[in-house]
Protein backbone atom coordinates (compact mmCIF):
# COMPACT_ATOMS: atom_id res chain seq x y z
CA UNK A 1 0.00 0.00 0.00
CA UNK A 2 1.61 3.37 -1.11
CA UNK A 3 1.71 6.20 1.65
CA UNK A 4 0.16 9.78 0.31
CA UNK A 5 2.31 12.65 0.28
CA UNK A 6 0.87 15.71 2.85
CA UNK A 7 1.69 19.19 2.68
CA UNK A 8 3.52 19.16 5.75
CA UNK A 9 6.17 16.19 4.49
CA UNK A 10 6.28 18.48 1.60
CA UNK A 11 7.09 21.69 3.37
CA UNK A 12 9.51 19.98 5.85
CA UNK A 13 11.26 18.37 3.04
CA UNK A 14 11.72 22.29 1.56
CA UNK A 15 13.21 22.76 5.04
CA UNK A 16 15.79 20.25 4.48
CA UNK A 17 16.64 21.25 0.86
CA UNK A 18 17.33 24.62 1.83
CA UNK A 19 19.64 23.46 4.63
CA UNK A 20 21.25 21.71 2.47
CA UNK A 21 21.37 24.60 -0.06
CA UNK A 22 22.83 26.62 2.75
CA UNK A 23 25.55 24.13 3.28
CA UNK A 24 26.85 24.49 -0.28
CA UNK A 25 26.54 28.21 0.01
CA UNK A 26 29.01 28.15 2.78
CA UNK A 27 31.29 25.95 0.56
CA UNK A 28 31.40 28.85 -1.71
CA UNK A 29 31.91 32.17 0.80
CA UNK A 30 34.78 30.49 3.19
CA UNK A 31 37.90 32.35 3.64
CA UNK A 32 39.38 29.19 4.34
CA UNK A 33 41.09 26.30 2.58
CA UNK A 34 40.84 22.42 3.65
CA UNK A 35 42.03 19.48 1.48
CA UNK A 36 38.94 17.77 2.31
CA UNK A 37 36.75 20.53 1.09
CA UNK A 38 36.03 19.86 -2.52
CA UNK A 39 35.20 16.33 -1.86
CA UNK A 40 32.65 17.18 0.82
CA UNK A 41 31.22 20.04 -1.65
CA UNK A 42 31.15 16.70 -4.37
CA UNK A 43 29.34 14.75 -1.97
CA UNK A 44 27.21 17.48 -1.19
CA UNK A 45 26.07 18.84 -4.68
CA UNK A 46 25.26 15.38 -5.79
CA UNK A 47 23.87 14.77 -2.72
CA UNK A 48 21.53 17.76 -2.58
CA UNK A 49 20.61 17.27 -6.96
CA UNK A 50 19.18 13.36 -5.88
CA UNK A 51 17.46 14.63 -2.53
CA UNK A 52 15.60 17.54 -5.16
CA UNK A 53 14.96 14.82 -7.91
CA UNK A 54 13.20 12.81 -5.24
CA UNK A 55 11.29 15.55 -3.48
CA UNK A 56 10.21 17.04 -7.47
CA UNK A 57 8.60 13.22 -7.72
CA UNK A 58 7.03 13.12 -4.18
CA UNK A 59 5.57 17.13 -5.38
CA UNK A 60 4.27 15.42 -8.27
CA UNK A 61 2.60 12.50 -6.50
CA UNK A 62 0.82 15.17 -4.71
CA UNK A 63 -0.40 17.02 -7.13
CA UNK A 64 -2.10 13.57 -8.52
CA UNK A 65 -3.63 12.53 -5.22
CA UNK A 66 -7.09 13.91 -3.80
CA UNK A 67 -6.56 17.61 -2.74
CA UNK A 68 -7.11 18.55 1.15
CA UNK A 69 -8.84 22.21 0.57
CA UNK A 70 -8.40 23.05 3.84
CA UNK A 71 -4.45 22.56 3.78
CA UNK A 72 -4.26 24.47 0.75
CA UNK A 73 -6.34 27.51 1.98
CA UNK A 74 -3.92 27.22 5.33
CA UNK A 75 -1.13 26.99 3.07
CA UNK A 76 -1.89 29.94 1.46
CA UNK A 77 -2.11 31.82 4.88
CA UNK A 78 0.97 31.10 6.00
CA UNK A 79 2.82 31.77 2.06
CA UNK A 80 0.92 35.14 2.70
CA UNK A 81 2.18 36.04 6.34
CA UNK A 82 5.60 34.49 5.01
CA UNK A 83 5.85 36.77 2.23
CA UNK A 84 5.44 40.07 4.00
CA UNK A 85 7.75 39.09 6.85
CA UNK A 86 10.55 38.03 4.06
CA UNK A 87 9.64 41.28 2.36
CA UNK A 88 10.54 43.56 5.07
CA UNK A 89 13.39 41.51 6.43
CA UNK A 90 15.31 42.04 2.68
CA UNK A 91 14.32 45.93 2.84
CA UNK A 92 15.99 45.86 6.17
CA UNK A 93 18.86 43.82 4.40
CA UNK A 94 19.34 46.11 1.51
CA UNK A 95 19.52 49.27 3.55
CA UNK A 96 22.19 47.22 5.91
CA UNK A 97 24.01 46.70 2.41
CA UNK A 98 23.58 49.73 1.45
CA UNK A 99 25.14 51.29 4.71
CA UNK A 100 27.75 48.30 5.23
CA UNK A 101 28.59 49.33 1.48
CA UNK A 102 30.78 52.68 3.07
CA UNK A 103 32.79 50.69 5.96
CA UNK A 104 36.16 49.35 5.26
CA UNK A 105 35.43 45.94 7.17
CA UNK A 106 32.28 44.82 5.37
CA UNK A 107 32.28 41.59 3.85
CA UNK A 108 29.83 40.98 1.11
CA UNK A 109 29.60 37.35 2.13
CA UNK A 110 27.42 39.32 5.06
CA UNK A 111 24.72 39.98 3.09
CA UNK A 112 24.62 36.35 1.69
CA UNK A 113 24.69 34.94 5.17
CA UNK A 114 21.77 36.99 6.19
CA UNK A 115 20.15 36.30 3.26
CA UNK A 116 20.34 32.79 3.88
CA UNK A 117 19.53 32.70 7.51
CA UNK A 118 16.01 34.34 6.82
CA UNK A 119 15.18 32.17 4.51
CA UNK A 120 15.77 29.15 7.13
CA UNK A 121 13.98 30.84 9.68
CA UNK A 122 10.93 31.86 7.39
CA UNK A 123 10.75 28.04 6.19
CA UNK A 124 11.24 26.88 9.67
CA UNK A 125 8.16 29.27 10.97
CA UNK A 126 6.14 28.76 8.07
CA UNK A 127 6.19 24.63 9.25
CA UNK A 128 5.46 25.63 12.69
CA UNK A 129 2.56 28.22 11.27
CA UNK A 130 1.32 25.73 8.68
CA UNK A 131 1.04 22.54 11.54
CA UNK A 132 -0.37 24.43 14.24
CA UNK A 133 -3.20 25.86 11.90
CA UNK A 134 -3.53 22.44 10.32
CA UNK A 135 -4.08 20.86 13.73
CA UNK A 136 -6.49 23.17 14.92
CA UNK A 137 -8.73 22.77 11.68
CA UNK A 138 -8.45 27.14 11.39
Amino acid sequence: MKKSVTIKEILIEKTIGLLLLTEYYWMFSRSDWKKSYPKIQDWLGWFFIVFFIIMTSRIRKYKKEHVDELAEKNLKRCDSICYKLIFFVMIITAFYAGIAGHLKGFKGSTIGWIIMISLIAISLLKTIMFTIMDSKGV
